[in-house]
């Protein structure tokens, strides 16, 4: 094979990985961002889908196992409850009431199983109070 050749063919491969690259990153960002109450509305059509939910901690619904690291609680807003089974280190922050985006599949029971919590810091989002 010439060097021409073997440039052409290392340029379209080098090409093709480029593009499933691309491709792979766009669709992971592209995931639906709901509130408890429209997850929960919609909750047969996400059976199986990636997403986020925003809500809080419902207060009294934590059990954490520190020996499998297994966090289950549930996410709500308002009346609406979702569950949640997380597996990893439980943020330091997490408790009933706090601010709370879950990020992971929606199982056919209705239950999220969590890839990512992420916990919000109520006070970093509040307009700072003007000085007199």
């Amino acid at each position: 094979m010439s060097r021409k050749v073997k440039l052409g063919v290392a340029g379209v491969l080098f090409g093709g990985v480029l593009a499933y690259l691309i491709a792979t990153a766009v669709a992971n960002t592209g995931v639906y961002y709901y509130t408890v109450a429209e997850a929960a509305a919609r909750s047969s059509e996400l059976s199986g889908r990636f997403l986020r939910v925003n809500g809080e901690v419902a207060p009294g619904s934590i059990q954490w196992d520190p020996t499998v690291m297994r966090l289950a609680f549930e996410v709500q807003e308002g009346a609406s409850r979702i569950p949640a089974v997380y597996h990893g280190a439980k943020p330091d922050t997490f408790q009933g009431g706090a601010p709370v985006i879950v990020e992971g599949r929606w199982g056919p029971d209705g239950t999220i199983t969590a890839d990512q919590i992420l916990m919000q810091c109520p006070s970093r989002y509040e307009p700072a109070l003007p000085e007199s």
